[in-house]
């Protein structure tokens, strides 16, 4: 029986299992099992931006310059619950920060900067998805527990804008 014959709630528990690199695989492999993968690798998507090496989503390199990951999110924008940006505001596409109108379903997103910035904004958006600042500046060192963070970095911004 082939894979695509199967019920979407097998398919579902089977991707559940897999790691990135694996959704990676059966994202590239063929249009059918791409919907069935982008459900898990979209949900959460962090983004590491720098103007010397690749940009990373989610483990997965692209080539600096104009690329498909703009279109990618915005393809799967369905998907899309919370957004991590790391780096600098310079290295950042424009690009990446237009589409976040076209995520519906956005929950929470956050930008890490990296020295020598470091002060702390947070957001919030009411149901109209009206947006109030409820953070201030914040000197020091803020790394979530579930970030990846060099040892050798001091102090980065974080701006986060949650959904409620």
């Amino acid at each position: 029986m082939p894979i695509l014959a199967l019920p979407l709630e097998i398919l579902f528990l089977v991707t559940e299992n897999l790691d990135l690199p694996d959704l990676w695989a059966l994202y590239n492999s063929c249009q059918g099992l791409q919907a069935c993968s982008a459900r898990l690798l979209f949900q959460s998507v962090e983004i590491r931006f720098d103007g010397v090496y690749p940009t990373l989503l989610n483990s997965r390199y692209f080539p600096p310059g104009p690329n498909r990951l703009p279109s990618m999110l915005t393809k799967w924008s369905s998907h899309v619950k919370k957004i991590n940006f790391w780096g600098d505001e310079d290295a950042i596409q424009l690009e990446f920060l237009n589409i976040l109108d076209a995520l519906d379903n956005l929950r929470a997103f956050r930008h890490y900067q990296l020295p020598p910035r470091s002060s702390l904004l947070s957001r919030t958006f009411d149901a109209a998805g009206q947006a109030a600042i409820i953070g201030g500046a914040e000197r020091g060192l803020h790394v979530p527990t579930n970030m990846d963070v060099p040892d050798d970095i001091q102090q980065f911004t974080h701006i986060a804008f949650v959904l409620h």
